[in-house]
């Protein structure tokens, strides 16, 4: 449900300050003794003040903010990805395998509480935004088109009481991006090899990672049984080559630095033939 804010009304009650919604339930959490064990008390208290019926939505919308987010989060994504002006950017959601036949959307605004319906996974794409949901990964990926200004999004799945919901930052540059890859989704082929050029113009890249699973930080680690190396020996540019590749290996994956990170999709497909696929961002070959 998502509803207009209101102001100026209702301050001093119970000895709380407010003049705003937010302020309101916020007063009422620290002054009613907040947190999760404590919602259902707040909604009666709501109820009985006369907040909750004229301001239901709102006040859904504004304790979901204050109180959830302290909670370990439901929902796992990249925090800030940097995309050049005019460019297209694909962000993949990992999700709990509660939510798995539930509605997923993504919500443009800075603001959790004012934050406007981008696209939902029960809706057809538009021309600007689309989503697609992998339910047996438990990952929905939004994809951006055109984008013109740096924003904030959220990734959220719609449930009874409170939707879950993590924010990411878009930051739209000119010129070239302050970390990019060549080719964000790739293919490949089990028992072999890809290598990934992560690009990168001020902050050192420091690690390669899997949504959902762990980092490989130094020259030589694995992620999930398949074997990562780095390279950065060449400048600003941070080469990740994975290989003994399985199926399993399918998934979406991550370079970062400091501030930002940059999602890679790799697709490992199922050896028929000897292939091997050379291209100056990627590099694919199969060993049988």
């Amino acid at each position: 449900m998502r509803v207009a804010t209101s102001s100026s009304f209702y301050s001093g009650y119970y000895g709380c300050s407010t003049s705003v919604v937010a302020s309101v339930i916020f007063s009422a959490v620290v002054c009613w003794g907040g947190g999760t064990n404590k919602l259902g008390k707040l909604v009666k208290k709501a109820k009985m003040i006369g907040l909750y019926n004229a301001f239901e939505g709102t006040i859904i919308k504004y304790v979901s903010a204050v109180v959830l987010s302290g909670i370990h989060s439901q929902v796992t994504k990249v925090s800030k990805v940097s995309v050049k002006a005019g460019g297209s950017i694909s962000i993949p959601c990992l999700y709990e395998p509660k939510y798995r036949y539930h509605v997923k959307y993504l919500c443009e605004g800075q603001n959790w509480p004012s934050c406007t319906y981008a696209i939902k996974s029960n809706q057809p794409s538009s021309g600007k935004f689309s989503i697609s949901d992998d339910k047996q990964q438990r990952i929905f990926t939004v994809t951006i088109n055109n984008l013109m200004k740096t924003d904030t999004y959220w990734c959220a799945v719609e449930k009874f009481g409170f939707d879950v919901k993590q924010s990411f930052q878009l930051s739209v540059e000119t010129g070239t991006s302050s970390l990019y890859v060549d080719q964000q989704k790739i293919n490949a082929f089990e028992r072999g090899s890809v290598t990934v050029m992560c690009h990168y113009k001020h902050q050192k890249v420091t690690k390669w990672c899997r949504l959902g699973s762990t980092c490989v930080t130094g020259q030589t680690g694995s992620i999930d049984g398949t074997p990562v190396t780095i390279n950065a020996s060449v400048t600003k540019v941070f080469t990740v080559t994975m290989s003994g590749l399985r199926t399993e290996s399918s998934g979406w994956y991550w370079c970062a630095n400091k501030d930002f990170q940059i999602p890679v999709h790799i697709t490992v497909q199922k050896l028929t033939s000897t292939t091997t696929t050379m291209s100056p961002t990627t590099r694919i070959s199969v060993l049988l």
